[in-house]
């Protein structure tokens, strides 16, 4: 016997007993019912519940009636999931590395909505209160080639979030007092800025052309010109808004970027770092290519022909610490005025992070790397350098590289692997692995490190 109460609504519930007796009712928030059964006999129920958010209320439709078939359900379930590891899986023979790439593979899949625009990858993947869900550079430079790879439509989409957020960094631009678009060191779901720490916040905004150079990184590998056209073109035009008037000019008609903190963290106010200007010049380089190309779509962006001339004049003049006959590239124009440190006084116990046993004072005064900086550029722009301008980097960087960053060891491993330091390859591919897989180390407790499975990945196809 199986009696019903209930209310109004659009909730579905059936519920049925083992003798094959079946009802459905649709309820909004409560229901209530009674099932009597004889000794020994069951009773199952299945309930289907929509969900949606705040920002879908306007344009949510609530569906008639469920599907509640729990096997067909999971069998499209399984048939997604089955065309998404056809088109990402990598086989490998060997078994602890096979469990790593399936692991960031599964969480690079699993964190990235495709069909949604309005959100990206935050820091820990959706998995953890790490970072607060805020969204950083990890998502270009680490995560999109994945992406790119794999399931272009995805790539494009996580694109479309930096167009979607430029209001937030034209907010950011002004409120340093600068024209066009910042893109936020740590952004929220409205392009934002919400990075708490000063130094993070004002000094390294790499992020702004590091987004640029995804967009041609994307567009490059797809042929999907009419993104560029459409959206990409504009955020190129904006972000060189913020560069011409961010650069400062000296006596010798250089443009500089003073006062500025690369991807190693552990200086935080340097002059002309290398990455950061290379990005820059390559950003300029690409505005400059475009706007000429879709002239009458630039011209509506505001790209006039004064505009033009500051942009290319800015970009021919911007100052890089190094040339093709420099055999060490200085990660600053300001790099030998940091003082060197006895790694082996300083870093006593080598389990734990170098930054835990040395005052931030002294960090930022010396010469120790939080991550991968001149070997990052090196990486991103390879045409740029010799094998011996890449080997003197890694040579002189890498013991001077504390890797308290989970993103360095991609990096490393990469150009390991590029210089045959096989064995240097294997030590980072280790780090990969443990840095959320071993457990003593809990690395994932507050979520996944998920741009270290995007380098994960990277690493494992950056030689194919």
């Amino acid at each position: 016997e199986v009696n019903i109460t209930k209310e109004d609504g659009i909730k579905t519930c059936k519920v049925a007993t083992n003798g094959g007796d079946l009802v459905t009712i649709r309820s909004f928030m409560t229901r209530s019912g009674e099932v009597t059964l004889d000794a020994g006999k069951s009773a199952m129920t299945e309930k289907g519940v929509e969900v949606y958010t705040s920002r879908d209320i306007d344009s949510y439709k609530p569906l008639d009636n469920f599907e509640l078939d729990v096997d067909s359900l999971y069998q499209k379930h399984c048939a997604v999931w089955n065309k998404k590891w056809e088109e990402a899986d990598i086989k490998t023979e060997d078994e602890k590395l096979q469990g790593a790439l399936r692991f960031s593979v599964y969480h690079l899949i699993r964190s990235c909505n495709e069909d949604d625009p309005r959100v990206a990858i935050c820091a820990k993947g959706h998995a953890g209160e790490g970072y607060y869900g805020r969204y950083f550079w990890d998502t270009e430079i680490n995560m999109l080639p994945f992406f790119i790879k794999t399931n272009p439509k995805a790539a494009r989409n996580l694109l479309m979030f930096r167009y979607l957020t430029l209001p937030g960094a034209k907010r950011n631009a002004a409120k340093y007092g600068y024209s066009g678009a910042r893109y936020a060191w740590e952004s929220s779901v409205t392009g934002d800025d919400e990075c708490a720490n000063w130094q993070y916040a004002d000094h390294e905004i790499h992020v702004t052309a590091d987004i640029v150079y995804a967009i041609m990184n994307y567009v490059n590998a797809t042929g999907d010109e009419e993104f560029l056209r459409d959206y990409g073109l504009e955020i190129m035009i904006e972000t060189a808004k913020y560069w011409i008037e961010r650069v400062d000019k000296r006596s010798d008609g250089s443009y500089n970027l003073l006062g500025v903190m690369g991807p190693d963290e552990y200086l935080p106010m340097t002059d002309n770092n290398a990455y950061t200007n290379r990005m820059v010049k390559y950003s300029l380089e690409m505005t400059l290519k475009y706007a000429d190309k879709y002239k009458e779509k630039a011209e509506n962006l505001g790209f006039d022909e004064r505009l033009e001339k500051k942009v290319r004049d800015v970009y021919e003049n911007l100052k890089l610490p190094y040339n093709k006959d420099t055999v060490l590239i200085k990660q600053c124009e300001d790099w030998d005025r940091y003082a060197d440190l006895d790694f082996n006084v300083v870093w006593k116990d080598r389990n734990d992070f170098f930054a835990r046993q040395i005052s931030q004072e002294k960090n930022y005064r010396s010469k120790a790397l939080k991550q991968a900086d001149v070997l990052l550029m090196m990486y991103l722009f390879p045409e740029d350098f010799t094998e011996e301008q890449v080997k003197a980097a890694y040579d002189y960087y890498e013991p001077i590289t504390t890797h308290d960053s989970s993103l360095s060891a991609a990096i490393y491993g990469i150009m390991a692997q590029k210089l045959g330091y096989t064995e240097e390859a294997k030590r980072f591919l280790q780090k990969m692995i443990d840095i959320d897989l071993d457990e003593s180390r809990k690395g994932a407790e507050d979520g996944i490190h998920i741009a270290n499975c995007g380098g994960l990945w990277q690493f494992v196809t950056c030689l194919t």
